[in-house]
């Protein structure tokens, strides 16, 4: 006769269900900042501040009426020039990034543009010229960019003069539920 066969293993537990994760980047932790990879492809680098020093322009206080963020010195740099700040993934750990919302505020007479781009290269979201009327107006918020996307840029470009500082701040991440192929 044949031996008797093996135990049968128990069936696994199944598995609890993956939910997005959302995480929150306000800047006022400067580790914070860990999180980006700043000047990118030999772009112009962000600064984080609690002002801009430039009158007429940029926000005068954080999105929350204080407060750190970060944002474009338009000062002493041509016309057209770049700023790029890119996403590194960490929080999403592996994930794609499905999701950005954030707050942006675009003041000044010759204001450039505010993108955010995929890894890819694709434009996701795009604003032109000024936004704001002064440097005390509320900051506007950018709700549930699509991005699908391993990591994503902020990217800024100076318009015509110094009055041409962007900021961004408390930006939401959300990281899809399954990992990337």
């Amino acid at each position: 006769p044949a031996p008797p066969a093996p135990p049968m293993a128990p069936p696994s537990p199944p598995q609890p269900p993956l939910f997005p994760i959302s995480s929150l980047i306000d800047f006022e932790d400067e580790r914070m900042t860990n999180l980006w990879i700043n000047g990118a492809d030999s772009a112009q680098s962000w600064v984080r501040g609690k002002s801009t020093p430039t009158i007429n322009t940029g926000p005068a206080a954080g999105s929350g009426g204080g407060g750190h963020f970060l944002y474009t010195e338009a000062s002493f740099v041509e016309s057209g020039t770049e700023y790029r700040i890119t996403y590194a993934g960490e929080l999403c750990a592996g994930r794609l990034v499905d999701y950005v919302a954030f707050k942006y505020h675009m003041y000044g007479a010759y204001t450039g543009a505010l993108a955010v781009v995929s890894s890819g290269g694709d434009v996701l979201w795009l604003k032109r010229g000024e936004q704001q009327t002064s440097e005390s107006s509320p900051w506007y918020q950018a709700s549930e960019v699509k991005v699908s996307s391993p990591t994503f840029s902020f990217v800024a470009t100076r318009g015509d003069s110094f009055t041409s500082d962007i900021a961004i701040d408390d930006i939401f991440v959300t990281c899809s539920v399954y990992s990337p192929p």
